[in-house]
């Protein structure tokens, strides 16, 4: 009876998900046509980072809909481990594709290991609940003040879009790590997601005025 009910859930969130899980699939598909007509490594960075959002609705078909934290198992775990992480993921691969080097491989590739990775980390431990106070500063650190060092130094001055950008990310890092070193992780997760994504809208308008 139980393994009915669960089957029915299951179908319940597919039925669900469906609609979501159509249009990114057709939207991943308009940017892989472009992609045949336009080489651009923006425009990569763009259908990987909607990808990954397509992943993050796609394995939420297997996620409960309601389950006590402590019931969870490891398979549970993990899938909100891919979906939470993946959804971190894009909007990293977002900011990146809109910055002034995107076009520079090795210096994007560095952009997303001091703030994709991190937020990655940061994901895993929160799903499978871990309580280890340094890893969450840590990957904290890295994907708020590391990332922002790493641009500024491949940059060497401060612009207007800088001095905008910059005490933002300063601020919700600072106020993110105390947080962590308090106990809520949450915060910080949330605090990422916020950040990662309301950039790219301003470095958007940036550049496409």
């Amino acid at each position: 009876m139980s393994a009915k009910v669960s089957t029915l859930m299951r179908m319940d969130g597919l039925w669900e998900k469906i609609p979501s899980i159509l249009i990114l699939a057709v939207l991943v598909g308009i940017f892989v046509a472009l992609r045949r007509h336009v080489k651009s490594p923006r425009l990569t960075l763009w259908i990987t980072a909607w990808v990954l959002i397509f992943i993050h609705f796609f394995v939420q078909i297997f996620e409960p809909k309601a389950i006590a934290n402590e019931n969870l198992t490891f398979f549970i775990r993990s899938i909100f481990a891919i979906d939470y992480g993946v959804l971190q993921l894009s909007a990293m691969f977002f900011i990146a594709s809109l910055t002034t080097f995107f076009d520079d491989k090795k210096r994007t590739f560095g952009l997303l290991c001091f703030n994709g990775l991190p937020v990655v980390v940061y994901s895993i431990a929160l799903c499978f609940s871990s309580n280890a106070h340094w890893l969450y500063i840590t990957c904290l650190s890295f994907s708020f003040y590391g990332a922002s060092a790493f641009v500024l130094i491949f940059r060497r001055r401060l612009n207007q879009e800088s001095l905008f950008w910059l005490p933002i990310c300063f601020a919700v890092g600072a106020f993110a790590i105390y947080k962590a070193w308090h106990g809520s992780y949450d915060f910080g997760f949330n605090a990422t997601l916020a950040v990662g994504f309301a950039l790219p809208g301003m470095l958007f308008r940036r550049r496409y005025r």
